[in-house]
């Protein structure tokens, strides 16, 4: 005797699938914290607002990098290192002129695996960051304010 039993397949839809992605990146998110909440970025609208304007370098220990940073107004400083367990961070000086707004520009010196993470920071805060996994990785990061947008 041949018994056959008709079994329907539903097609996944846009809604079931949506749904499914969201329950799984809300799994993945609940785990990866850290139990700390996490305040709110809120820095100064324009660079000339700024009280404090640094530049941030960290990523992994032992990289070495060069690079520059300023104003979009003067002449970039040009800097060089290797990371340490710490970040390094370099003092903007924001002239009262400063047509536009700030810009570093940092890449690996020597090949190899490790993180290198750039961040422009006003009063504490971050306005700009950009992060490099890549093994003679580059990063540029612009805080241009006057476009209403950070890019990086």
């Amino acid at each position: 005797m041949n018994l056959r039993i008709l079994v329907r397949r539903r097609k996944p839809t846009a809604p079931r699938i949506l749904l499914v992605f969201a329950i799984t990146l809300g799994t993945l998110l609940t785990g990866c914290g850290s139990g700390e909440e996490v305040a709110e970025s809120n820095p100064p609208s324009t660079p000339e607002e700024a009280d404090n304007l640094v530049v941030r370098v960290s990523g992994t220990e032992g990289v070495a990098y060069s690079g520059n940073y300023g104003t979009l107004a003067e002449e970039p400083e040009l800097v060089k290192g290797t990371l340490d367990d710490q970040p390094t961070e370099y003092e903007v000086e924001v002239p009262e002129s400063n047509a536009g707004g700030v810009t570093a520009q940092f890449q690996k010196t020597q090949s190899g695996a490790g993180a290198l993470k750039v961040e422009i920071l006003a009063d504490g805060e971050v306005a700009a960051e950009s992060t490099t996994y890549v093994e003679s990785g580059s990063v540029i990061v612009d805080w241009l304010p006057q476009l209403g947008e950070t890019v990086e």
